[in-house]
């Protein structure tokens, strides 16, 4: 039997827009038809509660997990976490998100608008997880958006072997798919060599 795989979804709170919002519930339903848990920040707001929406939406068993900010309060957490950590770290716990997930999604216009985010995304970065990046598609801004990224992660990392293995940049739900199932078999096969 195959291990269940943790897939954090990470985005802006309350300050998400209105895609990033219908990106996060469609991949919150990927990651629950494909029988993993969803993690997210836990808050009833933006992506994180989007994403735990999209888990249960599409199954109602669909195991959902929230590491929450705040000491618990039911009026800031997402009615849609099954399990929720009250941390009361404020922007602390984000670390802890990413050390819980095998494989961490970020569902954003642009990383760089939410410094949440871009702490998660430094967090899986140092401690080398699978990345899946995906933004919506927006015509002549893709460009931009691409060289951004390739100009940050080779300047992070020089070298391209991680970039390669490890991090995947999409525009679209479809190539998200298919990253995320490269990754969740590069995983299966990596605890198999252990």
């Amino acid at each position: 039997m195959k291990k269940v795989l943790t897939i954090g979804v990470m985005g802006p709170g309350k300050n998400a827009t209105e895609s990033e919002i219908l990106l996060a519930e469609r991949v919150g339903r990927i990651i629950a038809k494909k029988g993993h848990y969803t993690l997210t920040g836990g808050s009833n707001t933006g992506v994180m509660n989007a994403a735990l929406k999209g888990a249960k939406d599409f199954d109602p068993d669909a195991r959902t997990i929230a590491i929450l900010s705040n000491n618990g309060e039911v009026e800031k957490t997402s009615q849609y976490a099954d399990v929720c950590i009250p941390t009361g770290m404020g922007e602390g716990r984000n670390y802890m998100n990413i050390r819980s997930c095998d494989i961490i999604v970020f569902c954003c216009d642009d990383l760089f608008k939410s410094t949440g985010t871009l702490s998660e995304f430094a967090f899986a970065v140092k401690h080398e997880k699978c990345i899946i990046i995906i933004h919506k598609k927006d015509g002549l801004r893709t460009r931009p958006i691409r060289s951004k990224w390739n100009y940050i992660l080779t300047s992070i990392f020089g070298a391209k072997k991680y970039i390669a293995n490890n991090i995947g940049i999409t525009f679209d739900i479809e190539d998200f798919e298919k990253y995320l199932d490269m990754f969740i078999d590069k995983i299966y096969i990596e605890n198999i060599k252990i």
